[in-house]
């Protein structure tokens, strides 16, 4: 295999947001393209959710290194998650834990947001990289072949994330979880009470804080909401100690986080069906 053809959103990821976990009939619809204003319906392995070479980088031996670490290793444990979370029964195993972590961790990396990012923060240093050029794509793959790099990002995520509390949210009955080309998003919890009908979530998980909240739509039916601890909570609990329990948000709760899903998108966002796309579809025809 020549694995030219490199997902953005995981392949494996994608089947968990199909009607029966089969990777066919996808709904998804375009935030940004002024052609594209309809939901339209894809299987996984659709040219709309891979690009050339994406996750290429010269330095590895074997140019295509991070596309078969991502798709041989990460997305494996993906489905070992999803078979435990789909008991849902309560657990407290590290072990598990850290492949969450770890599958949350990588998906962000990959994201096509970050490129778009690093070309912001470039450009502004008075360089001209388009999206698609080499020397942007070198760039974003530091943050896997970089090892300082890496290990810096994975020591400032765990120092952050190992002191919240650790949920799975389970959608409401007859409404799913949608996701993106940029799955996950933060929310500073103190700014967002201020003022919620402004606030915008952080696409990035940049800049986690002490009272930041993170969320991942884990499949169709389970989000994963990493949320600071309670000032009543017991002091003791931590990552390693407290079990990750089940929760059923309301659907006011669980249609906001589908909004903020929306708000995050690099650009496309993603259902087993329409239904849950219907209101965005009109947004979109009303603003282009």
């Amino acid at each position: 295999m020549s694995h030219k053809k490199q997902h953005i959103v995981s392949e494996t990821y994608l089947k968990h947001f199909s009607y029966e976990n089969m990777g066919k009939g996808i709904k998804t619809l375009h935030m940004t393209n002024p052609y594209k204003k309809t939901i339209e319906t894809h299987n996984a392995g659709d040219r709309i959710f891979w690009s050339k070479n994406f996750y290429n980088t010269s330095k590895f031996k074997n140019p295509k290194t991070i596309e078969l670490f991502l798709g041989q290793k990460i997305e494996n444990d993906y489905n070992s998650i999803i078979d435990k979370i789909n008991n849902q029964s309560p657990f407290k195993d590290d072990k598990f834990k850290t492949l969450i972590f770890q599958w949350v961790f990588y998906s962000k990396l990959r994201s096509p947001m970050w490129r778009k990012y690093l070309q912001f923060v470039i450009n502004q240093q008075g360089l001209d990289f388009s999206l698609d050029s080499k020397e942007l794509r070198e760039e974003h793959m530091q943050f896997f072949s970089n090892s300082e790099i890496l290990e810096s990002m994975i020591e400032y995520y765990n120092e952050e994330l190992i002191i919240k509390k650790w949920k799975i949210l389970i959608s409401p009955e007859d409404y799913f979880w949608i996701t993106s080309d940029n799955p996950g998003f933060s929310i500073a919890t103190k700014e967002f009470a201020k003022n919620p009908s402004e606030y915008d979530p952080n696409p990035l998980w940049t800049g986690v804080k002490y009272d930041t909240a993170l969320y991942f739509p884990l499949t169709k039916k389970f989000c994963l909401e990493i949320f600071p601890y309670n000032q009543d909570d017991d002091v003791k609990r931590n990552f390693g100690n407290d079990y990750v329990q089940f929760e059923k948000p309301t659907f006011e709760t669980t249609h906001l986080i589908n909004n903020w899903t929306v708000r995050t998108a690099n650009d496309i966002i993603i259902s087993s069906r329409e239904n849950e796309l219907l209101e965005y579809e009109e947004i979109v025809n009303k603003s282009t």
